[in-house]
């Protein structure tokens, strides 16, 4: 995935992940910046986190506790 698409990516999980969101606090982050190919794995991570986060929130819903 070329470096443009993978900013875009990043800046959307990071924007709308909220409390969730620790990509923007990583170290990877910090180091390489929008050298994104660099760090893909915990970008990567990042989605599935995020992704598991929403589809759980969806099926629990607001005042569910576990």
């Amino acid at each position: 995935m070329p470096e443009e698409q993978l900013e875009l990516f990043v800046d959307t999980l990071i924007e709308k992940g909220g409390i969730t969101e620790t990509l923007s606090v990583s170290e990877d982050y910090k180091e390489y910046g929008k050298n994104y190919s660099k760090y893909w794995h915990r970008i990567e991570k990042e989605y599935r986190d995020f992704g598991s986060n929403t589809v759980n929130s969806i099926f629990s819903g607001p005042n569910t506790y576990r």
